[in-house]
């Protein structure tokens, strides 16, 4: 909704004009709304991302990952924006402060070429490797199971 102001600035300007008796943004209002909008988008792109049908578990880490380096950079910014970004950035350490405990979330993300060992301490990937190995004997156990059981049942696999 911000973006599409700034977008339309010019509009609402001569709609203000013209109409008279409708106060418009001041240019620190304008600047103001562009931050903000800048801080933003990084959100806004995470959440299309992950709204797609066809959407895997394993981007959850590089997101939250990609936000916080977001939320962390250093540019110089009024006092709200700069509050605007410290409050973001603690709701998203509350809300996923245990992403790291999930293992089979990194292990997910592990398998995927395009991140490997991007995000991890050796720990995490201590931790996703064990699940990954109890993992695949199990599946093979399992379809070692099914093919017995076929073979039991009229001789063939």
């Amino acid at each position: 909704m911000l973006q599409r102001i700034a977008e339309q600035c010019k509009a609402l300007s001569l709609y203000s004009v013209k109409h008279g008796g409708i106060s418009m943004l001041t240019k620190a209002d304008l600047e103001l709304m562009d931050n903000i909008v800048f801080v933003l988008k990084p959100f806004y792109d995470a959440t299309l991302e992950i709204s797609y049908d066809d959407v895997c578990i394993l981007l959850v880490i590089p997101l939250v990952k990609l936000l916080n380096a977001k939320l962390q950079s250093t540019t110089q910014h009024s006092d709200g924006l700069s509050q605007l970004k410290a409050a973001l950035r603690d709701a998203m350490n509350k809300r996923f402060s245990n992403l790291h405990d999930n293992s089979n979330l990194i292990a997910a993300t592990l398998m995927d070429p395009r991140f490997k060992d991007m995000y991890f301490s050796s720990q995490d990937m201590e931790k996703a490797r064990c699940v990954i190995l109890s993992f695949l004997p199990s599946r093979r156990t399992t379809a070692s199971a099914s093919v017995e059981r076929s073979r039991d049942g009229n001789g063939q696999p």
